[in-house]
């Protein structure tokens, strides 16, 4: 599913729960039941697309959260493409592909120091990711061959007769929110977004992880969000330039002046 090839996001950490700040919400925890919310952090594609998976596979409620003012996150800034192979668009413009060799493209380009089992992933989920996002209502009809590619699998909006071509990331991110809205109109009680919304950190419950403690920029308080499942769909360290454990800083502190 899309959701596990762009997030591999679930959450399955064990932590201590933090004492309550001054004007801290306290909710008291208990076990999740059945008809509690799933929390996805983040609003980009991969938040987007656990969205959707949740709600058309049996999730009472998704509860969004995103830092800023307006859901999309980097993905909506991408021009490029999806790389896929055997999908339906390869095949009905003749490109011959294969796993093995998206595989081997795959490698080559990451010098060979990638996580073979995330390639996998990659590579086998690829033309399924598409058909996702089809259905979405994403027109991904066109291909084009990108760098470290030896066949065309780059996959694209076509680019219209007349008029600007429309940037893919804002087509993707515009087609899965028009379909979340479709969902919250027809059933408001499902989908609940909260934007400039910032995760603290995260609730258990035993083992495991069932909740946020999240700072609104309207409040001056921190409210704890409990549900049954925590998706975390929240990007690389690239913005992590602030925090005292700064990866960005510690491993690659000449990249912090990009935006």
């Amino acid at each position: 599913r899309l959701a596990t090839l762009v997030a591999a996001a679930i959450a399955v950490l064990a932590m201590d729960v933090h004492a309550a700040e001054k004007g801290e919400v306290r909710v008291r925890r208990k076990a999740p039941g059945p008809e509690d919310p799933v929390i996805v952090v983040g609003g980009g594609l991969a938040g987007l697309s656990a969205t959707i998976e949740a709600l058309e596979n049996g999730a009472t409620k998704v509860i969004l959260i995103d830092s800023e003012k307006s859901l999309g996150g980097n993905s909506a800034k991408a021009s490029s493409g999806i790389n896929a192979c055997r999908s339906r668009t390869q095949e009905k413009m003749g490109i011959e592909d294969s796993y093995e060799r998206f595989y081997a493209d795959t490698l080559s380009a990451g010098d060979r120091e990638n996580d073979e089992n995330l390639v996998d992933v990659l590579v086998e989920e690829s033309a399924a990711a598409i058909d996702f996002l089809e259905r979405a209502g994403v027109d991904l009809g066109d291909i084009n061959l990108c760098g470290g590619h030896s066949v065309p699998r780059t996959h694209w909006i076509p680019s219209p007769k007349e008029g600007k071509p429309l940037p893919v990331g804002f087509g993707i991110i515009k087609a899965l929110r028009e379909k979340i809205d479709a969902i919250q109109k027809a059933n408001p009680e499902r989908v609940e977004i909260l934007l400039e919304a910032k995760v603290a950190g995260l609730t258990s419950w035993n083992e495991y992880i069932t909740g946020v403690r999240v700072r609104t920029a309207a409040e001056n308080k921190t409210k704890e969000i409990s549900g049954k499942a925590v998706i975390l769909a929240t990007g690389g360290f690239s913005a992590d330039k602030d925090s005292d454990a700064s990866l960005l800083l510690e491993f690659a502190a000449e990249k912090a002046a990009f935006p």
